[in-house]
C-alpha cells in the first residue's frame, strides 16, 4: 500500500434528471459502479485532470465544471483525498474508450442508480442531494 493520501477526481454529469454512470473492471471495487474520474497527475490542474479523464474513459468532452464535494476516503489500505465536479458534455458520445477499467455506459435515473456504488460517486451523490461541500 501507498503510505502518502493520493488525489482522486471524478466528474458527475447529469442530464434530464439522469446520471451517467459505468461499471468498473479493474482498480478499485471491480463490479461496482461510478463515473469518469481517476488519480491526479502531476503539474494537473483539478478541472484539467477532470477533462482528461472525461476523454480518456468515455471518449466525451465535457465543459462547466463545478465544485461538487471533497472527501477524505480511505478504501483497501489506499488513502485518498476525492474532489468531485459536476460537468456537462460538450461532445461525444459515452462509449467505452477505457474497456479494461469501465463498460456499459448509460444514463440511469436518479432515484434508481445501479449498485454498488463506488465510494467516492456514492458521497457525490449524497452531497449532490443535500448540497454539502465537505463529505467524512
Amino acid at each position: 500500500p501507498v503510505s502518502v493520501p493520493r488525489v482522486g477526481v471524478g466528474a458527475m454529469i447529469v442530464h434530464n434528471g439522469r446520471v451517467l454512470m459505468a461499471q468498473r473492471v479493474s482498480g478499485q471495487r471491480p463490479g461496482w459502479y461510478g463515473w469518469v474520474g481517476g488519480r491526479l497527475e502531476f503539474g494537473e490542474t483539478l478541472q484539467d485532470c477532470a477533462r482528461r479523464e472525461a476523454r480518456e474513459k468515455a471518449g466525451i468532452e465535457i465543459t462547466n465544471l463545478r465544485l461538487l464535494c471533497i472527501s477524505s476516503i480511505i478504501v483497501e489500505d489506499q488513502h485518498w483525498i476525492d474532489v468531485e465536479f459536476l460537468a456537462d458534455i460538450a461532445e461525444g458520445e459515452p462509449h467505452a474508450a477505457a474497456p479494461d477499467e469501465l463498460i456499459d455506459w448509460d444514463w440511469y435515473p436518479l432515484d434508481q442508480l445501479p449498485g454498488p456504488i463506488f465510494e467516492p460517486a456514492n458521497r457525490a451523490l449524497e452531497s449532490y442531494r443535500t448540497g454539502n461541500l465537505l463529505n467524512e
